[in-house]
């Protein structure tokens, strides 16, 4: 197998919220009495939720969260985003300039309806990479909402925070009815429900990592992974990250690694399946028969932590495989997925179903989260 060192861990690093808000006025208090602002078990559940859809099947994933420091203008910022991933390579054919973008962003659109997500728009006054198409998850609840943002690069996930108590719910629209098929081009909301001032939260202590970094919980963990026969045949090695520092509000980068590995997925998947090892497939999707492919496999570490191995490829004819490991956090991680088989999966059938071919398919549950993370409001936080 020919690998070669990728820039894997830059891809962990969790880009900023494209529903970022303004929280108005310094927060009350001062010093390290904005606990309430903090990430509570509501944002975990409604991160979690988002983490586990297939379409999402997110590469870098977070709790929404808020940043109380060294902002400008002393402004203080909620992150709702917390799902990403970069998009599914186009499949319509050979197109150049603004096809590729519309391609991609439509073979997007495509999976996440086959995947039960409702289009609400699309926004093609910037062309090329501006070009973009907004959905949302069924139901009108804070708890349900998720809106995604596809671009021709990239996918972002919105959720409330728990802080917010309205949110905006865009009715459903035909894809015919939107620029992409030559209907309206419409904007985003300009606003989500930022609710509370800082006269209503209660003041409280922030919440803290509660152990010392590299983080001593880690280390049986990390020596199991990384005597594991996968990792020592992919090349790849996971260490404790170090501490968060307090400038970048106690953001902790999860343990996690890659390579990339210069061999087509199948080859690739077949490489961990035939080396004597833990590993089991927990997760398979497809988009269409030449989009995107994703292969996760889990293995225990420990009880109540494991490690994800996620091997993709933006199309299916691509002769290279990206590979990432990821090491879970108790708590915060989803539980642990079952097996499932590969044999009969859309990578043996080529996403057909039925005899006709499918937008997207998929088998289990995705699990590569969080990548990042801030403690949480009325925890015991350990990594």
């Amino acid at each position: 197998m020919r690998r070669t060192r990728s820039a894997a861990l830059a891809v962990l690093i969790f880009s900023a919220s494209s529903l970022a808000g303004c929280i108005p006025g310094p927060l009350r208090g001062g010093g390290t009495r904005y606990g309430e602002w903090y990430a509570t078990d509501v944002d975990v559940a409604r991160a979690q939720s988002v983490w586990r859809d297939p379409w999402v099947a997110p590469r870098q994933s977070t709790v929404a969260h808020v940043r109380t420091k060294n902002q400008s203008n002393g402004q203080h910022l909620i992150f709702r985003t917390v799902a990403s991933r970069d998009t599914s390579a186009p499949t319509l054919g050979p197109q150049t300039g603004d096809g590729v973008s519309r391609s991609i962003v439509l073979t997007e659109v495509a999976a996440a309806i086959a995947a039960g997500w409702l289009l609400t728009g699309a926004d093609c006054s910037s062309t090329g990479p501006g070009l973009s198409a907004r959905l949302r998850r069924p139901g009108s609840t804070l708890h349900s909402a998720a809106t995604a943002t596809v671009f021709s690069t990239r996918i972002t996930v919105d959720v409330p925070y728990h802080l917010d108590s309205t949110w905006t719910f865009e009715p459903p629209v035909a894809l015919s009815e939107t620029c992409l098929q030559g209907g309206a081009s419409t904007t985003a909301p300009a606003d989500v429900g930022v609710t509370g001032r800082e006269t209503t939260i209660p003041e409280a202590d922030e919440p803290r990592w509660d152990t010392v970094f590299p983080a001593p919980a880690l280390t049986g963990p990390l020596a199991a992974l990384n005597a594991d026969p996968v990792m020592k045949t992919l090349g790849i090695t996971v260490t404790a990250p170090e501490a968060p520092g307090e400038r970048v509000w106690q953001e902790y980068k999860a343990a996690g690694s890659g390579v990339r590995v210069k061999d087509p997925l199948q080859r690739a998947v077949s490489t961990v399946t035939s080396t004597p090892s833990s590993w089991k497939p927990t997760f398979v999707a497809c988009w269409g028969a030449e989009g995107q492919q994703i292969v996760q496999f889990q293995r225990e570490l420990e009880p109540g932590r494991y490690a994800v191995l996620d091997l993709r490829v933006p199309k299916a004819s691509d002769t290279e495989t990206v590979s990432l490991v990821q090491v879970s956090t108790p708590g915060i991680s989803l539980e642990a997925g079952s097996e499932v088989s590969l044999e009969g999966s859309c990578l043996s059938t080529g996403a057909s179903t039925g005899g006709s071919q499918a937008a997207f398919t998929a088998l289990g549950s995705p699990a590569f989260c969080p990548s990042e993370l801030q403690p949480i409001f009325g925890r015991t936080n350990k990594p």
